[in-house]
């Protein structure tokens, strides 16, 4: 990320070299502002206003043609700052200037959609914000008749309905854009006790029509700056079609692991809580760094039942040593990874896959990894491990962290804390890593 970001701004610096015998300077500030309110008009469609009070007979120069992009982004929800970057002088521009300027900094799309087989297709955004919907080649926007993409400005959080339209039912593109502000975060307990999401932020309808994605779904709905998480409750559940999961779906982070773009910081309550449920046609691996911008304490049912169901998915991460969780650090809560792999597929996990957990806090152990990984029925060498941190010691999730002790009877194990609920984490499955194991944790 920081490579792309380096070679975006010498990109820009760039800009202004040309040949004066081909094009000639620009003349003032307004010839600016024109230029790219019709290159953004031809390129998607609709129009914004992004002049200022510059005084009109100002010489147009890199930092106005850099001021104005950073409008024009704000316009669609896209924050950037080129102005405050070394590129942002008083060097003379020209039209080629501003031409590739705005192919290269005006990029308000930040995640795709792929559907096949619909010539209708309807979604869910839950939050507040500025956002674009391009509906693509002859799409239109909610039967609006209008081709092209649509800027919504979406205040309060209310559940919006989004429907593309199409002349046909072959393949077509959905591009979203924009950045939310505001999150409906409320949750619904039901008669058993059991706490969901009442809304999801985003969410698509179940079925094979979604054949893709792309792009970074974060980097729309983010972390707010009050520390506010977006929830993404069965955004992509029983989505038959998907076969992949991008890397920076939720984060992007850099090499040096420092999150740059999307989700940051500690979970939200039931944030990632059925998310892939019953996607049965992703195959493959997991993503390490799915959720690489997770980091923080954990929160309740923050990943229950994930990606229960999945069942064709087969691996987690690049590497033996990586894992998803790796930067959850904190107090065990209850329920935070109950059901997350059940059914899913799994033959193989990475050596490291959650990272430091204090499991001093009884009262929830009988349900953090409740089932998580019951029913994979070709998962066999090492259990996955968790870090404690009161002495970095690795521990394997089938041991009764409180004693150190592992378990030898099943019995045992649904009695420990006194909890009736605590069913097998490996049940079904061929992990058989000690001899101290109990014989009906195998198959």
């Amino acid at each position: 990320m920081k490579r792309a970001l380096f070679c975006t701004l010498c990109l820009v610096c760039a800009l202004p070299a040309y040949s004066e015998t081909t094009y000639a300077p620009a003349a003032n500030v307004e010839y600016v502002s024109q230029r790219l309110s019709q290159l953004f008009k031809n390129k998607f469609g609709f129009s914004i206003g992004i002049t200022d009070n510059a005084n009109t007979s100002s010489i147009a120069n890199m930092q106005y043609l850099l001021g104005t992009i950073d409008r024009i982004n704000s316009a669609t929800g896209n924050v950037t700052n080129y102005v405050n970057t070394p590129q942002s002088t008083n060097q003379a521009i020209n039209t080629k200037s501003i031409d590739d300027a705005f192919n290269t900094l005006v990029a308000p799309y930040k995640f795709y959609l792929t559907v096949n087989g619909t010539n209708s297709y309807t979604f869910e955004i839950n939050a507040s914000g500025t956002f674009i919907v391009n509906c693509g080649t002859n799409g239109n926007f909610n039967d609006s008749g209008t081709p092209g993409a649509e800027l919504l400005t979406m205040t309060p959080t209310a559940k919006t309905t989004i429907t593309c339209t199409w002349p046909d039912s072959g393949e077509h593109i959905i591009a979203l854009g924009g950045q939310a502000t505001g999150y409906d975060s409320t949750l619904y307990t039901d008669g058993s006790g059991t706490t969901t999401p009442q809304y999801s932020t985003i969410r698509f309808p179940k079925g094979n029509n979604l054949v893709k994605i792309s792009g970074g779904l974060g980097k729309i709905f983010s972390t707010l700056s009050n520390g506010k998480q977006p929830m993404f409750y069965k955004t992509f559940a029983d989505q038959t079609g998907l076969t992949t999961i991008p890397e920076d779906l939720f984060s992007t982070i850099d090499e040096n692991d420092n999150v740059v773009a999307g989700i940051n910081g500690a979970p939200g309550e039931s944030m990632f809580s059925h998310t892939f449920t019953g996607s049965t046609g992703l195959t493959g691996k997991i993503p390490a760094n799915l959720f690489a911008g997770v980091r923080g304490a954990p929160a309740e049912r923050m990943f229950f039942a994930t990606f229960y169901g999945t069942s064709n998915i087969n691996t987690i991460g690049e590497t033996d040593t990586e894992g998803l969780f790796t930067r959850i650090d904190g107090n065990m809560a209850r329920e935070m990874y109950r059901d997350i792999f059940q059914k899913s597929g799994l033959t193989k996990l990475p050596s490291k896959l959650f990272g430091y957990t204090d499991f001093g806090n009884t009262d929830n152990h009988h349900s953090a990894f409740l089932r998580a990984f019951t029913d994979n029925y070709n998962l066999s060498g090492t259990p996955a491990t968790a870090q404690t941190s009161a002495d970095g010691e690795h521990i394997e999730l089938w041991e009764i962290p409180a004693y150190r002790a592992q378990t030898t009877s099943h019995q045992q194990y649904k009695n420990y804390a006194n909890q009736p609920n605590m069913l097998w984490i490996y049940h079904n499955t061929n992990i058989d890593n000690s001899s101290g194991m109990h014989g009906t944790w195998k198959n």
